[in-house]
C-alpha cells in the first residue's frame, strides 16, 4: 500500500497518537464510559486524546480493525437533546482525529444523562452486508 494513501496516513496518525496507550481487546464488544465531569473540561484535540475512555476506545477500535473489517465505534448516549449533542460533538472530534465517519454510530439509549459509553463492536459473525 503506498505511503501517500489516505488509509495508510490515517492509520499511521492513529498509531502515533495512541501508541503509548495499551488496552485489552475482547473478542466481541469492548465498552468505555466517559463521564460528564470529564467531558465538561475545556476541549482541544490534545484534551480529547488524553481522556482515557476516548483514547482506550480508539486504541481498541484500531487493534480490532487491523484484524476485522466490520468494526463499529458506537457512541451510546442518553436519549434526548443533551445526550445527542454530546455524542455528536464527540463524533466530530473522533472524525477530526482520523476515525472514518462510516464506522461511528450514535446510539440513543435509556441510560443516565451524565455518561456516554464508547463501544467497540465487531460484526465478524454476520454473513450478510448489513450496515
Amino acid at each position: 500500500m503506498p505511503r501517500n494513501n489516505p488509509v495508510f496516513v490515517t492509520g499511521a496518525l492513529l498509531a502515533l497518537l495512541f501508541s503509548a496507550m495499551s488496552v485489552p481487546v475482547h473478542s466481541d464488544d469492548t465498552a468505555f464510559v466517559l463521564g460528564a465531569s470529564e467531558w465538561s473540561r475545556p476541549r482541544s484535540a490534545a484534551a480529547v486524546i488524553d481522556m482515557p475512555p476516548v483514547a482506550n476506545a480508539v486504541r481498541a477500535w484500531q487493534a480490532v480493525n487491523e484484524e476485522q473489517m466490520h468494526v463499529q465505534l458506537q457512541l451510546v448516549h442518553a436519549s434526548g437533546e443533551e445526550g445527542g449533542l454530546w455524542a455528536a460533538e464527540l463524533r466530530d472530534w473522533l472524525i477530526a482525529l482520523g476515525i472514518p465517519p462510516p464506522v461511528i454510530t450514535l446510539v440513543p439509549a435509556g441510560q443516565a444523562s451524565g455518561r456516554l459509553e464508547l463501544r467497540v463492536t465487531t460484526r465478524s459473525n454476520r454473513s450478510s452486508g448489513e450496515e
